[in-house]
Parts: C-alpha cells; sequence; structure tokens
C-alpha cells in the first residue's frame, strides 16, 4: 500500500504514518497520522481533488470495492480481506477492492462523487463506514451519488473494521462483509426484506366484519388490522 511510518528512537515504537495520496494515478503526497490520533500537517497535495486512498491500486475495476472511513480503517479491512484470501488459496484472484475518502465528511461526498466511473468498473460497491449515527448517515449521502442497483451497506459488529482487527475479530469481519445488504432509501423496503414485511402483515391480529360484510372481510384478508385506522 506504500504506507511508510517513522519511530521514536528513544522508544523505537513508530510515532507517525504515511498515507500517500494520488490524482489520476500519480503520487501528489502524503496524508500524515502522528501516533495515536492526531493528524499532521500534509506533504504535497491531500484534498478533495486527490483520488480514493488505495484506488491506485485497483485502476481496471472488479467485482468488488469496499468504501471505509479513513486511512487506519482502510489497512485494517484490506488486511483482514487478502487473509481471508490467502486462508481460501485464493492469491491468484485480484483482490478486493478497499479504498478510503483523503478529506474528512464535509468534503469526503464531493470526492466520492468525483470518482463515479472508476466506481462503475465495479459490479458491487460495499459502503461499511463507522457502525454509528454518523457513519449511517454518511452512508446515505454516499449512495445518492453511486451507481445505482450497484451499492450495499456493511454493518459492521463492533464500530469500524480496525476495532475489530484489534478485538481479533478477523472472522467476525469477513461476515459482516460478506452480509452487505443493498441499499435502500428511508422509507423503501428492498426485496430481500419485502416477504418479511408480508409474513408480519398476515400475522398482524384483525377485527372480523359482521357477516354480512363477509365478501370485504375476504378482501380485506380477514378483517380490520388492530393498530390501524380505517
Amino acid at each position: 500500500a506504500r504506507v511508510r511510518y517513522t519511530y521514536d528512537e528513544t522508544t523505537g515504537q513508530p510515532d507517525a504514518q504515511y498515507v500517500p495520496t494520488t490524482i489520476k494515478g500519480k503520487m501528489v503526497g502524503y496524508k500524515v497520522r502522528k501516533f495515536p490520533k492526531e493528524f499532521g500537517s500534509p506533504i504535497g497535495i491531500v484534498g478533495k481533488d486527490c483520488d480514493l486512498i488505495g484506488q491506485f491500486r485497483h485502476t481496471n475495476g472488479g467485482r468488488t470495492v469496499l468504501i471505509v472511513g479513513g486511512e487506519v480503517d482502510y489497512l485494517s479491512a484490506d488486511q483482514m480481506l487478502w487473509d481471508y484470501q490467502k486462508r481460501k488459496g485464493n492469491e491468484a484472484y485480484a483482490r478486493v477492492a478497499v479504498v478510503s475518502p483523503t478529506v474528512g465528511e464535509g468534503g469526503s461526498v464531493k470526492q466520492i462523487q468525483a470518482q463515479y466511473e472508476f466506481f462503475n468498473s465495479f459490479e458491487k460497491i460495499i459502503i461499511g463506514l463507522d457502525n454509528d449515527e454518523a457513519g449511517r448517515k454518511a452512508a446515505a449521502k454516499y449512495a445518492a451519488v453511486l451507481p445505482k442497483g450497484k451499492v450495499f451497506v456493511a454493518k459492521w459488529s463492533r464500530k469500524d473494521p480496525n476495532k475489530m482487527l484489534t478485538d481479533g475479530l478477523e472472522t467476525q469481519f469477513i461476515s459482516d462483509f460478506y452480509r452487505a445488504e443493498q441499499f435502500t432509501p428511508d422509507g423503501i423496503v428492498g426485496s430481500g426484506g419485502l416477504l418479511n414485511k408480508i409474513r408480519e402483515q398476515a400475522l398482524t391480529p384483525k377485527i372480523p366484519l359482521p357477516p354480512f360484510m363477509h365478501k370485504i372481510q375476504k378482501m380485506m384478508a380477514g378483517g380490520i388490522p388492530l393498530g390501524v385506522i380505517i
């Protein structure tokens, strides 16, 4: 991934991370993160005009691309997906593409939108942002500017991919990844959940109608459902 690190000569421990940024695949700078969680001054160009982190590795598109919320989640998700692929003996196949915006939520939607053609070169787009309210809202914004019919949303069992990696939940991460559900706007039921809604409706208790209204009762599938104003 061409990520670089510096270390503290006193402790021997890494003290900063340098994640490369690109424009049209050409390296233009580094996004700097000082450990444990402090962003340093960027080197070169780091902004919404850049490609997504990791995009330069997957210029030919492919089957699946995963969008995560930051460079640490990018590295964590990429590691867990590649380790799983190796365990399955599939090293010869193309890797799952993992990408992340280089900027915060304010500019990230525009950055995602600017890479529409890149995302459209994949069969499936999985949004895997933080498992919190902010992450869910951002996922909906991303989905609105991505190719229709290709977008899925992963719900992590912890806050984010990095937390799952550090908690030793690699297997659960893979399960969450493959259980991603197709995105549907609020208020619209996707085809995958439609059958459950039909079952719920069929099992809802109903108030029967008088015998002389038996034809209407049949048309209403048993009468007036409780909790509904007719």
